[in-house]
């Protein structure tokens, strides 16, 4: 995709990576996207001339933990994130709750001095549209932006609201990827666009390459090994991409990075 009229958006760049280095929004601002080598995101810049003066807002990603404008906003934990106090002398825990595709429903916290330990709720439509009308937003609370729909970052910046996944960006409005599927030729009888193979209840999106069944599926993670119900034991190459990523068994082994070996 180069432009989105819907979303007034009239030009997007692309880089060699095949991820988005500008989004241009004449009437409202421009988004910035730098990354690294591997295409981590390293930083996002948003010009937003909606406002007077215009304000740029710079977000940089270490690892998990999240800056805005050279502020801690909180860093990534297994369970959800933490980040400081209203006066900074101490750590506030908050806590996702998940259904089982992975998308937060419920954000919570041990800070008792908020109304209540309630400070989101999120509803979705299949493709990750939110439900805002039905959804709970405490006054007051750090916004939950990086981890929602399928764990990824909600980019609502000059209300562009895209999901951003490591590989592609996902319109939940339209519930189709921005770009090609990295992956194409190995599913020729798919959509070169569509979201999880169309299959949103089922299965989850693994990070815009392919689908992975919740409930019959197996997840990999590069250099660890994963048994079978068959009794085999299926391991992939610890070079397969970054420590942590995880893949499903048929993405691994398109790529010649498992073997497969009885108990």
């Amino acid at each position: 995709m180069i432009r989105d009229q819907n979303e007034k958006i009239t030009n997007i760049v692309d880089n060699i990576l095949n991820l988005p280095s500008q989004i241009s929004i004449p009437s409202k601002g421009i988004i910035r996207y730098y990354y690294d080598a591997t295409g981590s995101k390293l930083q996002k810049r948003t010009l937003d001339n909606t406002i007077s003066p215009s304000r740029t807002t710079v977000t940089n990603y270490i690892g998990v933990a999240v800056y805005q404008n050279d502020t801690l906003q909180f860093f990534g934990t297994p369970e959800g994130r933490v980040r400081a106090n209203e006066d900074s002398t101490g750590w506030l825990y908050d806590y996702f709750l998940k259904d089982h595709l992975g998308n937060t429903r419920m954000m919570i916290t041990d800070d008792y001095n908020v109304a209540s330990p309630i400070l989101e709720a999120y509803s979705y439509y299949p493709f990750g549209l939110q439900q805002k009308g039905i959804g709970l937003t405490q006054a007051g609370s750090l916004h939950n932006f990086k981890n929602t729909f399928q764990k990824q970052e909600l980019n609502e910046d000059l209300g562009v609201d895209l999901y951003e996944f490591r590989y592609r960006m996902d319109d939940p409005q339209i519930g189709r990827f921005w770009q090609i599927d990295p992956l194409a030729d190995k599913y020729e009888y798919n959509s070169t666009y569509a979201f999880s193979e169309k299959k949103v209840i089922s299965a989850m999106e693994l990070e815009g390459l392919e689908s992975k069944d919740v409930k019959n599926g197996i997840e990999i993670t590069a250099g660890a090994a994963t048994s079978t119900t068959s009794g085999e034991i299926i391991e992939t190459s610890a070079e397969f991409g970054p420590a942590g990523l995880i893949f499903g068994v048929s993405t691994a082994a398109k790529f010649g990075l498992t073997r497969t070996r009885t108990k």
